[in-house]
């Protein structure tokens, strides 16, 4: 959970520690499960976690990523609650619906490629109905960059940088 180390304490010890009753390695499928676990950050219990799996290896692991929350005078209390989907080794998405009290639901979504020759993302938001402005509203954006064989001797390749942005009105 952190590369921070605990202080006072031995350098070994970490801040966050996650003790689990029972604790899974798949080896094959590259995947640990924990059961009846705890975390607790400086040896104080802070979060229980009845089931918990993690990859084993540097390997990206579909699931759910940490909740955010928060709060302001805009949105008032915010939860964000992000799914991360690998969807092959150079392809991924990221969904994260949000609930904001004073503005209603927040549906955000990300798609990312990465190839030898180019890259890009994809990025998308949809408000049905902002209760602040008594309307729905979208936000769209897309960047692609990469590069153009020209197929010319000597000739070095095109590079080409896209940029494009979209969005229900100029406040949003």
């Amino acid at each position: 959970y952190t590369t921070c180390r605990r202080q006072p304490g031995p350098d070994w010890l970490p801040a966050w520690i996650l003790r689990a009753a029972n604790i899974t390695l798949d080896n094959d499928e590259d995947v640990g499960v924990a059961t009846n676990a705890v975390l607790s950050f400086k040896g104080i219990p802070v979060l229980p976690v009845p089931t918990i799996s993690f990859p084993l290896s540097e390997k990206r692991k579909s699931g759910l990523l940490p909740p955010t929350i928060g709060v302001d005078n805009v949105n008032g209390v915010e939860i964000t609650q992000p799914y991360y989907w690998n969807i092959a080794p150079n392809r991924d998405a990221t969904f994260f619906p949000a609930f904001m009290s004073k503005r209603g639901v927040d549906l955000g979504g990300e798609f990312r490629y990465l190839e030898p020759a180019y890259q890009g993302t994809l990025r998308a938001n949809l408000m049905p109905g902002d209760r602040l402005r008594d309307r729905g509203r979208w936000g769209v954006a897309f960047n692609h960059l990469g590069g153009l064989d020209m197929g010319l001797t000597g000739m070095r390749d095109l590079r080409v940088n896209l940029s494009l942005n979209r969005v229900s009105d100029d406040n949003y």
